[in-house]
């Protein structure tokens, strides 16, 4: 009686149906979740890859004419736009599937004030993915193009946003002790705020560096730390993995729900 108690007090409040009797089918919404969010990392590194193959030349080639080993991430998007569109577009259902999650998470762990700053994090996701979209289908203008630059503003914008509030919201949970996948959730999610944004910084410096003084491999230099914020972004999204390790979509009496074990 006491284990039923139990799980039913963890359910998360999809409906009144919630608490009826669980079947032994279920599927694992961590899992779900790791394989729509391992595919934009594990894509990013196969495109720069192939962009280096295929477009050596044309896409590390800049308006300082200077010698580059690296293509920036917009040529590389440019150089591999179709495949690129197809797994921005494939990726953007998971997206707003893990801003409805993460709605439901913050609704049972944040008290009121916290949950309010929780909103802005999800608007600040929805912003991101709306602008990845949008770059990927823009990817073929030319990066001096005023909507490619506002494009790419809001996605890095949105981007720092998300991560860092996200952050603020993670810690202030209302309950103690974290359990073992939210501690590890959490010292991965802070190696990477740190990660990104000290590389952000960095990467902007190389930007202007490169803009004013037009040296060689400088362009490279600011290349490789876009793709350490990319990944990084990306792998911050796969902690969605450990938030999410005990949620499971079951088929109950009623129907299907979500419940966590």
């Amino acid at each position: 009686m006491a284990t039923l108690h139990m799980v039913k007090s963890q359910l998360l409040p999809i409906s009144s149906k919630d608490n009826v009797a669980l079947t032994k089918f279920r599927i694992s919404i961590a899992n779900v979740l790791l394989v729509f969010y391992l595919i934009p990392p594990l894509s990013v590194c196969y495109f720069i890859i192939n962009t280096l193959i295929t477009d050596f030349e044309g896409s590390t080639a800049t308006h300082c004419r200077v010698f580059n080993v690296l293509p920036s991430m917009s040529s590389v998007a440019k150089s591999q736009q179709v495949v690129w569109k197809l797994v921005t577009w494939q990726h953007f259902p998971a997206r707003l599937l893990l801003i409805w999650l993460y709605s439901r998470y913050y609704c049972n762990r944040l008290n009121r004030g916290a949950r309010k700053l929780s909103y802005v994090a999800l608007y600040l996701l929805l912003q991101e993915s709306i602008s990845t979209v949008a770059l990927a289908q823009w990817a073929h203008i030319n990066g001096s193009v005023r909507i490619h630059i506002i494009t790419v503003l809001s996605m890095w914008l949105s981007g720092c946003g998300y991560l860092a509030i996200s952050f603020i919201c993670y810690k202030q949970q209302r309950y103690e002790p974290l359990k073992p996948h939210e501690q590890l959730s959490y010292r991965l999610k802070r190696n990477l705020l740190c990660v990104y944004f000290c590389t952000i910084v960095s990467m902007w410096s190389w930007y202007l560096l490169h803009t004013q003084l037009c040296l060689p491999l400088v362009y490279s230099v600011f290349a490789l730390c876009e793709y350490i914020v990319t990944l990084t972004n990306m792998l911050y999204l796969c902690t969605c993995y450990l938030d999410f390790y005990t949620l499971y979509l079951c088929h109950g009496q009623y129907g299907y729900i979500l419940t966590e074990f």
